[in-house]
């Protein structure tokens, strides 16, 4: 069912690959423990699934839910939450939530920087994408 989704994802086909994961991770989760990574990678495609197929509020809920997740089994500074806070950061900017995007995108910043060389790109994009929405904050 999880691959079946991940046909539906890249194939563009948003609510099929929303049933087929929904259905994996009922599944899973009737199987496995609560953090265990195939739950945690099910629903990060679900929160995928939702906010490319035009639903950024739900995908927002479902993303905070594995955000959660992650912080427990990985820590607060983990590459797998950084990734989550990044994706979120993406929806609130689509949401017009710039207050939240920047909160979020400050602590992927703050990750990058300890973790990537200095002039990797997704840190030169990260301080770009910050110095926007400080302007877009400034102009609301």
């Amino acid at each position: 069912l999880s691959n079946m989704g991940k046909i539906y994802l890249e194939r563009k086909n948003y609510d099929m690959a929303y049933r087929m994961l929904e259905e994996a991770l009922m599944v899973q989760t009737s199987t496995f423990k609560k953090n265990h990574d195939s739950i945690l990678t099910s629903l990060g495609n679900l929160a995928f699934a939702r906010g490319k197929g035009g639903e950024p509020v739900k995908a927002l809920k479902l993303y905070k839910t594995l955000l959660r997740m992650q912080v427990e089994k990985f820590g607060p500074m983990s590459c797998e939450a950084t990734e989550t806070k990044g994706l979120k950061s993406v929806l609130y900017i689509t949401l017009g939530e710039y207050n939240d995007a920047h909160r979020c995108l400050k602590e992927v910043l703050k990750w990058q920087q300890h973790n990537l060389d200095k002039y990797h790109p997704a840190l030169t994009n990260t301080k770009q994408t910050i110095r926007k929405l400080k302007q877009a904050i400034k102009g609301a």
